[in-house]
């Protein structure tokens, strides 16, 4: 999703990948590979409500359908994004984004349950 790419070019990328990633197989494939490092770029650099409503939406739908999400995830820095997505002044920007971070926290909860715990899913303060 190049720079030069029209908001109608982006929506209709990002509605495709709402459409496909409801299959866990492709979730998984697609929130442990660099699709979501382009996918936090992106929010930390398009300004576009109607784009930064999808993106949250696309990061949440991979959360809540994948199986198995490497540590990866927890160490980019969606968790960041999606809490600065929430002080966005669009108000479905907001619900989206907090929609993205509760399915995050969901599955950050369930990795802290087991007893070898890693430090890396631990939720920060400002998320709760």
């Amino acid at each position: 999703m190049a720079n030069n790419t029209t908001v109608n070019e982006k929506m209709n990328a990002l509605l495709y990948f709402e459409s496909i990633i409801v299959n866990s197989n492709v979730s998984n494939r697609l929130i442990n590979s660099a699709f979501m490092n382009l996918l936090v770029k992106m929010m930390k650099e398009i300004k576009s409500p109607l784009i930064r409503i999808r993106l949250c939406s696309v990061v949440g739908l991979l959360i809540r359908h994948s199986t198995v999400i490497e540590n990866d995830l927890a160490e980019s820095e969606i968790c960041q994004q999606l809490i600065e997505s929430m002080k966005d002044k669009n108000e479905k920007v907001k619900r989206r984004a907090i929609a993205a971070l509760g399915e995050y926290m969901f599955y950050a909860a369930t990795q802290l349950d087991d007893e070898q715990v890693d430090p890396v899913w631990e939720i920060s303060y400002e998320a709760i």
